[in-house]
């Protein structure tokens, strides 16, 4: 069963007076074909007949948000109605009256705004890569446990609603992420109904600005495709992140690392290896486990990194070094179909940090808290972790390059990324051979 709209009227280009009914159209294979004529009306310059919707490009905002909006909730309506009724059973007459009940509800019938739904086909349909889809899944399952919280309260019935949602609304959601730890102790039965793979802890600031800022992307693609006509962003302060300079070890230390016997504990050999040959490639860690040996062309690392590739997809190439192919010929194995024997994320983080620690790499390093949004100094093996690897790929080669699109072509940055700012403050030598001119 599919439901569109169309227009059986044309104009010239000149003619912005003539006006065309939209038509509804509801087909299942060969057997029904109904079209029925809605009491909406648009100019047909105005109308997208491949996307059987008003065009949103050179039309006033004005004319396309509202109407675009109510030609999903028809949809929608007129789809609720097929399912409860089953398809076989329509007639035109059936989908007629179906239009006038959507326009004129009787009592006891209204028209939806079902918030999750369409958050849920904002993830259907809007192309991110499966990295930010999932965060995103985790901001929907948030707010969902929002909404059962609030009922908790005074208003039994209390749903998420697009036009009641403003810019306290805004605030009351920024109070719940902020101190959603305590309420999973005081209220666990909405964490029962919408459970987290891990026990929520205590979001930093950075954190909580990084899910308004989806949610305010989120908002500006309803906007945009119909399904609101509100900006609740406009009277609220996002804020920007902070972050405070790379931490990443030296070539020395690396070395160290590399180097060190750990055959007494070999199956954090095995992960020093890994985190080393990371260190020699700068993957992201959702890129790195999904390398196989096809990946490998001509002793060159070739792929096309997982977060950008809906974007501006960029094949990134990194050379091996002579260390790198050593570590992949060790543990070679045409059975196995990852590049290297990885074993869980987590569990890989947790061993890292126990290598750092068994080769003696436990200077104190600053860094800011997320959560205080203050510097604290901590051993920098109680900090180290897959990302570590990446940091050090990159702080490594921009020390001795200062060229981030050289570096980024490997990394698999974007063009311009913000990230490598950060690394022009990180390096003391960099600082003292600059200073040094003035001799």
């Amino acid at each position: 069963m599919t439901i569109n709209f169309c227009i059986r009227r044309s104009a010239r280009r000149s003619d912005y007076d003539t006006q065309a009914s939209i038509t509804l159209r509801v087909r299942s294979g060969r057997e029904i074909d109904i079209f029925s004529v809605t009491e909406l009306t648009i100019n047909p310059n105005f109308w997208d007949a491949k996307k059987g919707q008003v065009k949103t490009l050179n039309v006033p905002d004005s004319l396309w948000i509202p109407l675009n909006k109510t030609l999903r909730e028809l949809k929608e309506f007129v789809e609720a109605k097929i399912n409860e009724k089953g398809s076989k059973k329509i007639d035109k007459k059936w989908v007629d009256n179906t239009i006038k009940l959507f326009f004129r509800p009787t009592k006891g019938e209204k028209k939806t705004d079902e918030f999750f739904d369409i958050f849920e086909y904002f993830l259907k349909v809007h192309e991110i890569s499966d990295v930010r889809r999932s965060n995103y899944k985790v901001l929907k399952r948030s707010l969902q446990r929002f909404e059962l919280f609030k009922r908790l309260g005074k208003d039994k019935n209390y749903t998420l609603r697009f036009q009641d949602i403003t810019a306290d609304t805004l605030r009351e959601f920024k109070d719940f992420f902020k101190n959603e730890h305590l309420y999973y102790e005081k209220y666990p039965s909405i964490y029962i109904d919408v459970p987290e793979s891990r026990k929520p802890h205590e979001r930093g600031r950075n954190t909580i600005i990084d899910r308004f800022n989806r949610l305010h992307a989120f908002f500006e693609w309803c906007l945009k495709n119909g399904f609101t006509d509100k900006q609740p962003f406009e009277n609220f302060e996002i804020g920007y992140c902070n972050y405070g300079d790379p931490i990443y070890i030296t070539k020395k230390e690396r070395n160290t690392i590399m180097n060190f016997d750990l055959s007494l504990r070999p199956k954090l050999a095995i992960q020093r290896d890994i985190f080393i040959f990371q260190s020699l490639v700068g993957c992201r860690i959702d890129d790195y486990f999904r390398l196989t040996w096809d990946n490998i062309q001509n002793g060159v690392l070739c792929y096309i990194p997982h977060k950008t590739k809906d974007g501006n997809p960029r094949t990134a190439r990194i050379p091996l070094t002579k260390k790198a192919k050593e570590i992949l010929e060790r543990y070679k194995d045409e059975k196995r179909k990852s590049l290297l024997p990885f074993i869980s994320k987590q569990n890989y983080n947790e061993d890292i940090k126990a290598i750092f620690k068994a080769c003696g790499i436990t200077r104190m390093v600053t860094i800011l808290d997320t959560k205080s949004g203050e510097e604290t100094q901590v051993p920098i093996n109680e900090i180290a972790s897959s990302h570590m690897a990446r940091k050090t790929f990159c702080g490594i080669l921009y020390k001795k390059t200062k060229d981030p699109n050289i570096i980024g072509t490997m990394s698999g940055h974007a063009p311009g990324s913000k990230a490598f700012a950060r690394y022009r403050n990180i390096d003391d030598d960099i600082l003292k051979e600059t200073i040094s001119y003035l001799e």
